[in-house]
């Protein structure tokens, strides 16, 4: 009798972790691993197109978003990830908006005078 108690409890704590498993650290998990995966993404994306400033300096945008795409695409296959063209697309021009903010740099209209005194 007693050893039925104590398996019945066990039968009931296994079937409740399984519950919590699979309700919570899955998805977790997951959710982890795909923020990794984009946040790398983005390290690369970010990468690309910084080499391709380099590269092509004033030439056409369209040369330089090419060869970021490329670039994505090859260590995207190397790696086995999957990401589609729309979203290479998006994060080539997100990448690129923010380099022009980061690289735009605010001048105070107080220091116009200052910035035009240099200048002479």
């Amino acid at each position: 009798m007693n050893r039925e108690i104590v398996m019945e409890i066990v039968k009931i704590l296994v079937m409740f972790m399984s519950v919590v498993i699979t309700t919570y650290v899955i998805p977790w998990i997951k959710a982890n691993t795909d923020n990794q995966k984009l946040q790398t993404i983005l390290d690369w994306v970010e990468q690309g197109v910084h080499a391709a400033e380099q590269i092509y300096g004033a030439e056409s945008g369209m040369m330089k978003k090419r060869y970021v795409s490329d670039y994505i695409k090859m260590i995207a296959e190397a790696k086995h990830i999957n990401i589609r063209p729309e979203e290479i697309d998006m994060l080539i021009e997100a990448a690129v908006r923010q380099m022009r903010t980061e690289d735009y740099i605010m001048v105070e209209p107080e220091d116009y005078e200052a910035i035009i005194a240099n200048a002479e």
